[in-house]
């Protein structure tokens, strides 16, 4: 029985002048040799020798398609268009259902290789099992909307991103045969859809592969991950986009240097343009959340849009975190329980307290407690951070805190710059965890204002206070100030 079975068309592994092996030569090939150093050479990976132009479905290929464990299904419009390549998706999704179904723990046996970009409508159409599948792009368009395949015979560049992606599909081959041999990973788990939707923004060239992990990621959990398909850069580009955003629950766009193409009749490129539907999602819908990310290493001044990097440095949701980071906040924020609608204030008068989550370092309790005894005195409802309990407990509660407080004020003294800088991020990134509302008032207090160079990481609004000894509760005046204000605006 072969463990995995190339499906591909006899087009696409046609050779050029110049050329000895085709594309899916070299596919076959990279692929068993991958799954020969990560499982060793058990590992049996099965195609035919097509000759071009001539794809016959023989009963020798019937019969190795419906006895294998995995099917890679090579993608392409001429894969669309042929008639027993589209059979033998059939027998295999026909075979496997008899056999414990297409899923095993978080995958599909199913591994969709996008080798050509193909239209969405007759993907849905020949192959309505598999289109929702995230797959594998071995290709990229680049800032002029032209196409660039993932061919060594193109190059070092395309040569590079076609065994990248050729490692994926390896890893995720060696996950999938491990569940199915019964291997330490859980097996026979199928996860229900969750009813939820995530827009995974279009990236530039420089991040495509990390927006496609994320993809794959998502719909490994049970989420429809839109665009299912890349738009091209027609001039409907904006309606899909808008059509898509309305469907989905959350939005992630990926920041790098490359800002894509411009799609026709369009005045910015494909990143700024999805941010910008984005933007006017969240007009239309206030519970629609945007996540803006850009990876560690970057900033805001390697954006080639300078105006559309403008617009993101004034935007607190913007994440500058690493890709698994981004994952945690994504996944807290789809699996957060919405917090419970408060009542309407009736008048100002019967207003409930403002709730202040006031955080500090343990090392910081001891000057910080004058600090909290002032913000009692005020009448406020004060949070403190949570000392007591293992790591993951002390995080969930400063998260939570951060989301359901109506104003938060950090104090800094004794910790590491690190610890503030965190925190700072932190604030960022209570709305990708589920806060609606901006914040009332933020606010910073050094107990040692000399020791921090706080101008290198100080976020749009944060009100920054002395509180150097000797401390008087006049100091937290403008923060007060900020929050009375805000407060009269929400009565």
């Amino acid at each position: 029985m072969p463990d995995v079975f190339i499906s591909y068309s006899s087009v696409d592994n046609s050779k050029v002048h110049g050329q000895e092996r085709g594309w899916i030569d070299n596919f076959y090939e990279a692929l068993k040799i991958k799954l020969d150093q990560l499982c060793g050479p058990q590992v049996e990976v099965w195609r035919d020798h097509r000759i071009t132009g001539n794809d016959i479905l023989t009963p020798t290929i019937e019969e190795a398609v419906r006895k294998t464990r995995l099917l890679v299904s090579v993608l392409s419009p001429s894969y669309l268009q042929s008639e027993w390549c589209t059979k033998e998706l059939r027998f295999f999704i026909e075979a496997v259902e008899k056999t414990g179904g297409m899923r095993v723990a978080t995958k599909s046996r199913l591994l969709k290789v996008i080798k050509t970009p193909v239209d969405a409508e007759a993907e849905r159409a020949a192959l309505v099992d598999i289109s929702e599948l995230v797959g594998y792009r071995f290709f990229r368009k680049n800032e002029e909307g032209k196409l660039r395949e993932f061919d060594p015979f193109l190059g070092q560049e395309e040569s590079q991103e076609f065994y990248r992606h050729v490692i994926d599909v390896a890893e995720d081959i060696r996950s999938l045969l491990g569940a199915l041999h019964g291997s330490s990973e859980q097996t026979g788990t199928v996860v229900p859809p969750s009813g939820l939707t995530v827009y995974v923004a279009e990236a530039g060239s420089d991040l495509t592969g990390e927006a496609e992990a994320l993809r794959r990621e998502l719909q490994q959990f049970g989420h429809k991950v839109v665009p299912e398909t890349p738009y091209g850069f027609g001039p409907d580009y904006a309606e899909r986009a808008r059509a898509d955003l309305a469907r989905a629950q959350l939005s992630v766009h990926p920041i790098g240097t490359s800002q894509g193409a411009m799609p026709e009749n369009e005045q910015q490129r494909i990143v700024a343009l999805q941010y910008a539907l984005a933007l006017e999602e969240v007009k239309r819908r206030p519970e629609f959340s945007v996540m803006p990310w850009m990876p560690p290493g970057l900033s805001l001044r390697d954006v080639s849009d300078q105006e559309f990097a403008r617009k993101l440095a004034d935007d607190g949701k913007l994440l500058v975190t690493s890709l698994e980071d981004l994952k945690t906040t994504i996944h807290n924020a789809l699996t957060r329980r919405p917090a419970p609608k408060s009542e309407p204030r009736a008048a100002a008068a019967d207003a409930p307290a403002a709730q202040v989550y006031f955080c500090y370092d343990a090392q910081d309790a001891a000057p910080a407690k004058q600090i909290a005894d002032a913000l009692y005195a005020r009448g406020l409802e004060v949070s403190l951070p949570l000392f007591d309990g293992d790591e993951t407990e002390r995080r969930e509660d400063h998260e939570d805190n951060l989301v359901a407080c109506d104003a938060v004020l950090f104090y800094h003294n004794s910790a590491t710059e690190l610890w503030l800088r965190t925190k700072l991020r932190d604030l960022r990134k209570a709305f990708g965890n589920g806060r609606k509302k901006p914040y009332a008032a933020r606010g910073l207090m050094l107990g040692d204002p000399a020791r921090v160079d706080t101008s290198g990481f100080l976020i749009p609004d944060l009100i920054v206070l002395d509180g150097s000894e000797p401390f008087t509760p006049d100091r937290l005046t403008p923060f007060l100030q900020a929050l009375a204000r805000a407060q009269d605006k929400a009565v």
